[in-house]
């Protein structure tokens, strides 16, 4: 199921930080951070299933409005698990 969302202009949007995270096995997650450093957006492309937990965590991470450092997020050596433990 798809949800209807409402279309912004990139303008109508705070600041925006783009952080991206190259991943060992192959891939990368890209991150969005606000202008107050919250995580607000993440994707990422990989093979398999290689992105699928750092998603769904980033996910909760999201839901708790936590503010993550952006070399944090850079570091594919820094567990995801830890920092949503953290926040």
């Amino acid at each position: 199921m798809f949800s209807a969302s409402k279309a912004v202009r990139f303008s109508d949007c705070p600041a925006r930080r783009a952080i991206r995270r190259d991943l060992p096995q192959g891939g990368w997650l890209r991150f969005e951070l606000d202008g107050a450093g919250a995580l607000m957006a993440a994707c990422g492309i990989g093979p398999g299933n290689a992105v699928a937990k750092d998603i769904r965590l980033a996910e909760k991470l999201i839901q708790r409005g936590a503010a993550v450092a952006p070399e944090v997020l850079a570091d594919s050596s820094v567990n995801l698990k830890s920092v949503l433990q953290a926040a």
